[in-house]
């Protein structure tokens, strides 16, 4: 372990970079907010996370930003489910999925 870098910190690095490598759809806060509190904030695990990526020279693949639509839909409907009955639902998912192909320039469909 490096003297600048805790061992869980460096330990969290190394499960977020299996996740982004096998391209799945969790964020760094997904993965900091299963941890029990302590000095993990988003901020020191993403800066270790980078340096074990330098340091080991890995290529990580981007992530599609449609893929998180799913679960970001789902949790807008935790807090607005009564907001959003079906016919609300069904518009703000296509919408979602059509702006984000805008933004990252793949066309995807609803």
């Amino acid at each position: 372990p490096s003297r600048s870098m805790p061992l869980h910190r460096m330990a969290l690095s190394g499960v977020y970079a299996a996740i982004r490598m096998n391209m799945l759809p969790l964020t760094l806060v997904d993965l900091v907010a299963i941890i029990p509190k302590g000095d993990l904030s988003v901020y020191a695990i993403g800066r270790s996370y980078r340096t074990c990526l330098s340091r080991l020279e890995l290529q990580v693949p981007v992530m599609d930003p449609a893929k998180l639509v799913p679960k970001l839909f789902e949790m807008l409907l935790g807090q607005y489910e009564e907001e959003l009955d079906g016919p609300a639902r069904a518009a703000v998912l296509r919408d979602a999925k059509r702006l984000i192909g805008f933004i990252s320039g793949t066309e995807v469909r609803a």
